[in-house]
C-alpha cells in the first residue's frame, strides 16, 4: 500500500494519479507478451473497486522459481493498493523449479486477487 501526501502531509491524490498511471503503463507494454520464462497476461480495467483499477496475470518459470499470480492494482483517492495472489502446486519432493510444478490456473490466481483487493479495501478506511 502507498499513501501519498505533500510536504505538509495533506493527501496527495494527483502524486497517487501519477504513480498509478505509471505502473500502468509499466504493466500495459509487458500485457500478451513474455520475456524469456516469464509470461505476461491481458490488462483488464476492473470496475467498482475504487478511482482506478487493474487487473494482470503472471507466469515465471525462471531458475529456482516456478509460480503463477493474479495482481489487482487499486487507485482510491491517495492511496494505491496491490494485491498479489500467487502459488503453485508441485508434488511431493519435487523442486520449487521442477517441470512437474503445475502453475495456479489464470481464472483461481485473478479471482484470489480480486477477493483479497475487495476484503482488504472493505477493511481498510480511508484508503
Amino acid at each position: 500500500m502507498h499513501r501519498f501526501t505533500n510536504r505538509a502531509g495533506v493527501a496527495d491524490e494527483p502524486a497517487a494519479k501519477a504513480y498509478y498511471a505509471g505502473e500502468y503503463g509499466r504493466a500495459k507494454t509487458t500485457a500478451k507478451s513474455s520475456i524469456g520464462a516469464i509470461t505476461w497476461g491481458a490488462l483488464t480495467d476492473v470496475e467498482g473497486l475504487g478511482d482506478q483499477a487493474y487487473q494482470q496475470y503472471v507466469q515465471t518459470r525462471s531458475g529456482e522459481v516456478s509460480a503463477s499470480s493474479g495482481s489487482v492494482i487499486v487507485r482510491r483517492g491517495p492511496v494505491v493498493v496491490t494485491v498479489d495472489y500467487s502459488g503453485h502446486q508441485r508434488p511431493e519432493g519435487e523442486a520449487t523449479n521442477s517441470p512437474e510444478v503445475k502453475m495456479m490456473p489464470e481464472k483461481e490466481a485473478m479471482a484470489g486477487a480480486l477477493t483479497l483487493a475487495r476484503a482488504y479495501l472493505e477493511k481498510t478506511p480511508g484508503s
